[in-house]
């Protein structure tokens, strides 16, 4: 029976891998030629590196990582005009998101200039740039009144996320949070693919969006603790919370999803998809608990090089392939 599983891993592993890798391909290149020729070169010399890096990889995290799972389980592919939807979607929350720390817009001021409402002639670089993608959003999106009640949920948790910059939440408060952010940002997502959904539907983007929140923030640990942010990871005081955490919340969203009327072909496919992806964050706990066993120190005493996600290190194959034999 072992060997058949392990047999059963082998051959499909490289299947999903194909199709995780060629779908990234396919949104890499869209999103190249999109952004390239949606900004002017004034325009592009006013994005900071930083920010040109997160234009491209929010809306790469959101289709592939998620759209597209919700198109095999509606077995519908994406089209065109909706990868350009979530690309305009995903691309300026990244901006949208920093506008928190912005000392000079008030919460009104947060509000409307989401909904394209907001007007200041001594706009910033990042305001101007995030007008531009929203305007062209709104140009492609009607906002309906569901995605404007699950935004304005999105919103409060924002507001409320700013005391994260200022280590003051308790540990119920701050998991609170990072779940709303994280669950109601994928809610969002999902009603640009499909107009409305069922609580059911609603729970397992939530739970999966929070899911993403823990794996972020285990990943984002090192950088995280530099900037002094509060995270669910930075505040945590030992791994095995973390892995207890990402264990739990694996096994909330798959439940879930056990539960929902599609095809049992494509549900059993989306699992593994979520496997694969949830294996980085347990690969970086795994190589933390080796340091933490051979320096004899506590996860807040950690060196910042420690605590660094080392994305192209080999060994993280190999770790992630003995998870995969043990599974």
């Amino acid at each position: 029976m072992y060997m058949f599983q392990v047999k059963c891993i082998l051959f499909y592993l490289p299947i999903l891998f194909y199709k995780l890798v060629k779908r990234a391909k396919k949104q890499r290149a869209f999103a190249q030629l999109f952004w390239n020729n949606f900004f002017s070169e004034n325009e592009k010399n006013m994005i900071t590196k930083r920010n040109w890096r997160r234009i491209n990889d929010y809306p790469f995290q959101f289709i592939v990582f998620f759209a597209e799972w919700c198109a095999d389980l509606r077995e519908k592919p994406i089209s065109d005009n909706e990868r350009t939807i979530i690309t305009l979607y995903a691309g300026g929350l990244c901006l949208y998101d920093d506008f928190f720390d912005n000392e000079l817009l008030e919460k009104q001021d947060l509000k409307s200039i989401y909904f394209g409402k907001y007007i200041n002639e001594n706009n910033t670089n990042e305001i101007y740039i995030f007008n531009k993608i929203q305007q062209a959003f709104i140009k492609k999106y009607e906002f309906s009144e569901i995605f404007t009640a699950e935004f304005l949920h999105f919103y409060n948790a924002q507001l409320q996320s700013q005391a994260q910059l200022k280590n003051l939440l308790s540990s119920s408060e701050l998991k609170k949070i990072s779940f709303d952010k994280g669950g109601l940002a994928l809610v969002l997502s999902w009603l640009l693919l499909l107009p409305n959904f069922t609580q059911k539907e609603r729970d397992f983007v939530y739970e999966v969006g929070a899911w993403f929140q823990i794996l972020d923030d285990i990943l984002d640990i090192g950088t995280d603790k530099k900037n002094n942010i509060q995270t669910l990871a930075t505040h945590s005081e030992s791994i095995e919370y973390l892995e207890n955490l990402l264990a739990e919340q694996t096994k909330i969203i798959k439940e879930l999803l056990k539960n929902l009327p599609y095809s049992p072909k494509k549900i059993k496919q989306t699992l593994y998809f979520l496997e694969i992806i949830g294996t980085s964050g347990k690969v970086h706990l795994y190589k933390l608990k080796q340091i933490e066993q051979k320096k004899k120190l506590k996860l807040k005493d950690f060196h910042l090089e420690d605590l660094e996600w080392k994305q192209n290190d080999k060994k993280n194959f190999w770790i992630a392939f003995k998870f995969w034999i043990k599974k």
